[in-house]
């Protein structure tokens, strides 16, 4: 057999999904992306300690968020947005449970990430409210 007649070798293609579809991070191996995956259902459960917030409280939480969200809103303000504001912690995962994604130790924040169309149709189900983003 030639060396021209030889098939020259497939470059060796290596597909490794371990990047978290929240947040986009990167991980060198699944086991990466499976501890990052339980560290983030460790945010997001509720100590059964916890009392039951009162359903007036979330509510009206959850229209202050919209209410800052409308405040944001404006010409100007286009692309990736950032709302924080303070809140009790319990409070905050009432309402934000299965969602948040990171947390501080040091400075007790929490945060949760939506992006795209699906991330503005989970906040519409969270807020219970479809024109949350919407500025009247």
């Amino acid at each position: 057999m030639n060396k021209e007649d030889e098939i020259p070798p497939l470059p060796f293609i290596i597909i490794n999904n371990t990047e978290c579809i929240v947040c986009k991070k990167s991980f060198k191996s699944s086991r990466g992306l499976f501890q990052h995956k339980n560290i983030i259902r460790k945010y997001n459960e509720i100590p059964a300690r916890q009392e039951k917030i009162p359903s007036f409280l979330i509510n009206k939480f959850k229209e202050n968020i919209v209410y800052l969200i409308h405040r944001r809103l404006g010409k100007k303000n286009t692309g990736l947005q950032t709302v924080s504001m303070d809140c009790p912690v319990d409070l905050f995962k009432e309402i934000f449970k299965n969602y948040i994604h990171y947390y501080t130790k040091r400075t007790g924040a929490l945060k949760c990430v939506f992006r795209g169309s699906t991330g503005y149709q989970e906040l519409s189900n969270i807020f219970d409210d479809s024109n949350w983003g919407v500025k009247y």
